[in-house]
């Protein structure tokens, strides 16, 4: 009896935990979210298209030079709750090994990363853009600034990487929701009172981001606790995690390569005007992922933790939770985006022209992030169990497979046909990658359950959002514009959390307590 009530105490500290977590990974995610669909057609009417296509190359430029990083920020947050799970004096000393050596490792790459885009920026700057306004003095200048830019975030992946490891979201939430304000604050305000030049733009982020690792870094170290022991650079750490974090590396690799490939083809083949409003929508459909990457996040330490207990019943009920909640939270926000896309354009982006155009992309894009998100509870679930060949074979087929694909399509439908072809990846990830994946870790999981906890949410809101617009009328202001679409926003997202069995049970205990 003892036993069985400590096993609880541990199950619902555990449960409180991944809560608290997600809590507060969702106000970080949601705030940063925030800023930058507010912040972005503010920056396009400063700097103008073009000069925000560069800003939306800078994003694929950092997640490119991330493939130098070799999967060592996940494999941080891997060992670090591994070694976390007991507080033994050993396993303490092993963590702070580790992340000094990782910290070291992880210095030198920023600085060839710095250097590499340096050394390449003139050759970047004629050879891949296709400028109507700028010249290409200002984008070689723009790209050395984002290359030390993007050089100064790197230690920060490590560093969070680590803090989530340790179960210190709140902590590393806060720090982020700090920095971003300040970011986009300083950038506006820089912007409008110093100059409209992009160059002012990647300045003064480059300081955040220092800024930014700078804390994170120091604030790590004094959670990380090691009385009269003094961490090194030990050589014996990277022998003990190297064949993980090769393997995260080549999965980090290709999945970069396949999520900013249509990017890539984009800002190479069509104009850099082009290329920044594609860069915006993909912006505002990749809000979506500031849904779900909360839940993600809090969940994968306690995937990797079970796990190593090989407590399979346990991980089997929390994985379901999890997908619940995920669809939940997830779906009706994109139904919404897939119903008043035209719409939601128009008054995000009054500036842009061929909004239908616009509309189209923007539909196919949201698509693909849905599945994409989705389609993380698998991938964290392979990587938490330390399984990575499907994932690895599966990016490889599709890195021969999709910039094929995208240029037959653009050649036939224009820009539309690029987001097509990176939808058909995500589909494929989707159903049969997540199928082989739940056969082999989870054969108790019934395909049924999986599409059943997905279907009952997307009905639910996808019924209230088509009501919507068959029957309400659309307002002309932009406020009432946004009023409506919020409505509609919250009720599709009540009947979608309504469907969940234990959202439901908690919602009636509660409202009996108002009763009584």
């Amino acid at each position: 009896m003892l036993m069985t009530g400590t096993v609880k105490q541990n199950n619902s500290k555990s449960t409180r935990i991944i809560r608290r977590n997600a809590i507060s990974n969702f106000v970080g995610r949601s705030w940063n979210a925030l800023l930058s669909l507010v912040f972005i057609p503010v920056y396009i009417r400063l700097l103008g298209a073009e000069s925000y296509g560069l800003v939306g190359f800078s994003v694929s430029l950092q997640m490119m030079v991330s493939l130098l990083e070799m999967g060592l920020a996940t494999t941080a947050t891997k060992e670090i709750a591994r070694l976390s799970a007991k507080n033994h004096p050993r396993w303490m000393k092993d963590r702070a090994d580790l992340m000094r050596t990782l910290e070291v490792i992880y210095f030198a790459i920023a600085l060839v990363a710095g250097t590499l885009i340096f050394i390449n920026a003139e050759a970047l700057a004629v050879r891949w853009f296709h400028p109507r306004q700028l010249f290409i003095k200002e984008i070689k200048r723009a790209i050395v600034i984002m290359g030390w830019l993007i050089a100064a975030r790197m230690p920060f992946s490590l560093y969070s990487g680590a803090l989530m490891g340790l179960q210190k979201h709140v902590l590393l939430n806060g720090i982020m929701v700090a920095m971003v304000t300040l970011k986009h604050a300083g950038a506006v305000f820089a912007l409008y009172f110093i100059s409209s030049e992009v160059i002012v733009f990647f300045v003064w982020c480059l300081i955040i981001e220092v800024l930014q690792t700078a804390v994170t870094g120091y604030l790590f170290w004094k959670k990380l606790v090691i009385s009269s022991y003094r961490a090194g650079f030990k050589i014996e750490q990277v022998k003990k995690i190297w064949r993980f974090a090769s393997a995260v590396s080549l999965i980090g690799a290709t999945n970069v390569a396949l999520s900013q490939a249509d990017k890539l083809f984009v800002s190479k083949v069509f104009s850099l005007e082009t290329f920044g409003y594609y860069s915006a929508v993909s912006t505002l459909a990749g809000a979506l992922y500031f849904l779900t990457y909360p839940v993600i996040t809090a969940l994968f330490p306690r995937y990797a933790q079970l796990f190593s207990q090989n407590a399979k019943k346990e991980l089997l009920e929390l994985y379901r939770k999890s997908g619940k909640v995920l669809s939940a939270l997830l779906l009706p926000c994109g139904i919404i985006f897939l119903t008043f896309s035209e719409e939601i354009l128009s008054i995000w982006l009054p500036e842009a022209k061929q909004v239908k155009v616009l509309s189209g992309v923007f539909r196919i894009i949201v698509i693909s992030v849905i599945l994409n998100s989705l389609f993380n509870l698998p991938m964290n679930l392979q990587l938490a169990s330390g399984w990575t060949s499907l994932i690895i074979y599966s990016n490889l087929m599709w890195l021969l497979i999709l910039p094929l694909a995208m240029w037959q399509l653009s050649v036939s439908m224009g820009v539309l046909g690029v987001p097509i072809a990176w939808m058909l990846y995500n589909l494929f990830c989707f159903t049969a990658v997540a199928y082989l994946a739940h056969r082999r870790l989870l054969y108790q999981m019934r395909i049924r359950n999986f599409v059943f906890d997905i279907a009952t949410p997307l009905a639910a809101a996808g019924t209230v959002a088509v009501l919507a617009y068959m029957l309400f009328p659309y307002p002309k202001g932009i406020i009432e514009k946004c009023i409506m679409l919020g409505t509609v926003f919250l009720l599709a997202e009540t009947a979608s959390i309504l469907t969940i069995r234990e959202f439901r049970f908690t919602i009636l205990q509660y409202v009996k307590k108002l009763y009584k």
